[in-house]
């Protein structure tokens, strides 16, 4: 199961993202392949687009089946960045409501 969380502020804008697992490890069927390769692609596109567009408005930690993304500074270009990484996650998951559980969690 790949377990996806956004948080948002009390502006509703993007502050954190997070995510870990595996789509269904213990199956070897193709489209879970997909499912991660598709994953793995969108999230480290938007890294790529942050470290380039937004340099030293966010921290980024990257760890064996962890990535998350904290957001320093509110900025414009962070926040495109990270709603098309989360209609973007969201479009995959509607593909595969059984290996992806998302979330968005707002802070008071």
């Amino acid at each position: 199961m790949i377990l996806i969380n956004f948080e948002t502020n009390k502006n509703k804008e993007f502050i954190k993202f997070n995510i870990k697992g595996h789509a269904d490890n213990d199956n070897n069927d193709f489209n879970n392949k997909l499912i991660c390769a598709g994953c793995s692609a969108i999230v480290f596109g938007i890294i790529n687009s942050l470290n380039q567009l937004d340099k030293n408005n966010h921290k980024i930690l990257i760890k064996d089946n962890l990535i998350i993304i904290k957001i320093l500074k509110i900025t414009e270009e962070n926040q495109i960045l990270l709603k098309g990484l989360y209609y973007s996650l969201v479009t995959i998951r509607n593909q595969d409501k059984n290996n992806i559980k998302m979330q968005t969690e707002r802070q008071i």
